[in-house]
């Protein structure tokens, strides 16, 4: 907001009136163009000092608005906030033919609770029957929801903000005090009388050129899919809100198998045989039944195959322990025992 700022006095920001008058001259042009080509522009001011202003200018210029309370998804869920003007239609049209006095007094009392809550929020929405071309919005900081959808949908805003808003998020700022009544009322009755001078230019075109087709119609772009569960199950699994539950689907759980198993058979060692796999009661009965000859046929082959060689080193046997001497080797070394006790006794004899 510094360049709407003329100075700083007491601790408060002095807006350059230069810059508001530059700023109510082109947003009139763009409102009295918009309102020539046949689209529909929408007031909006929730605020306390706004509301009343809000509603008379734009009764008085023809225009929807919005001054209660703005709806979340008011633009890009219109559809839906239009349906709700039928059902508004329909409670109105009970109430005057009369159908309503048919039910009973708690119907009839929670019916008019319906109305009065649907006249309070879509009142100002009756004469609204596609997208807005503009929105004239007072202080775009109160009414962010209503900024952040039009900026979705490519609408332009004209806004009324004081130097706490954000210029950027607006297409047509003009710099204004936005808390004072009659500051609000003045900018709006511009803006109301711009419009209305663009309906009669309009009117003063030849029938040939009013008839044309206005500018097309902007749509609510379609709404991403956030249920994120289901999109990943479809996939193979994950979990999310719509996943049907918790943990990961069937699809990860066979390519987990799968994984598993080849790397079982990677690293199993030469020679050995594979573990046979189970089969499900469905497929083994399907085997059984189309499969027949081929397992007669099988057998032989499985017969001709030869054995694993025995003799084949594993890496996990140990060489056996050396034999042992035999019996007789182990008497061997007595016999010198005997020959040396001979002369002891020899000895023994010559004393």
């Amino acid at each position: 907001m510094a360049p709407y700022i003329f100075g700083k006095r007491n601790l408060i920001h002095i807006i350059d009136l230069r810059e508001t008058i530059r700023g109510m001259v082109l947003a009139s042009r763009f409102l009295s163009q918009t309102a020539l080509r046949g689209e529909t522009v929408l007031f909006v001011g929730t605020k306390r000092q706004a509301q009343v202003a809000i509603e008379k200018e734009a009764k008085r210029a023809g225009c929807p608005y919005v001054a209660e309370r703005w709806l979340g998804g008011c633009l890009t869920n219109y559809r839906t906030v239009h349906s709700r003007l039928g059902r508004l239609l329909e409670l109105e049209r009970i109430e005057e033919t009369g159908e309503i006095n048919a039910y009973s007094k708690k119907m009839i009392a929670s019916l008019r609770r319906e109305k009065r809550k649907m006249l309070r929020n879509l009142d100002g929405l009756r004469t609204l029957d596609h997208l807005p071309g503009a929105l004239v919005i007072i202080d775009p900081r109160h009414e962010h929801i209503a900024v952040q959808e039009a900026l979705k949908l490519d609408i332009p805003v004209v806004a009324l903000l004081d130097t706490d808003s954000d210029p950027d998020k607006v297409t047509l700022p003009v710099p204004g005090n936005d808390d004072a009544i009659r500051s609000i009322e003045i900018f709006l009755r511009y803006m109301a009388d711009a419009v209305m001078a663009g309906r009669e230019d309009r009117l003063a075109l030849p029938p040939e050129q009013r008839e044309r087709p206005a500018a097309p119609r902007r749509e609510a772009p379609a709404r991403p899919s956030t249920d994120r569960g289901r999109g990943q199950q479809a996939r193979g699994g994950g979990r999310g809100r719509g996943g049907g539950g918790r943990g990961p689907g069937r699809g990860s759980r066979s390519r987990d198998a799968a994984a598993r198993i080849e790397g079982m058979e990677r690293n199993r060692p030469p020679g050995s045989k594979a573990p046979p796999r189970r089969e499900g009661p469905r497929k083994k009965q399907d085997a059984d039944a189309g499969d027949q000859p081929k397992k007669a046929d099988a057998a032989p082959e499985k017969a001709a195959t030869p054995a694993p060689d025995a003799a084949a080193p594993k890496p996990d046997v140990r060489p056996a322990p050396e034999p042992q001497a035999p019996p007789a080797e182990a008497k061997a070394p007595a016999q010198p025992d005997t020959n040396t006790a001979a002369p002891a006794a020899e000895d023994t004899k010559q004393e």
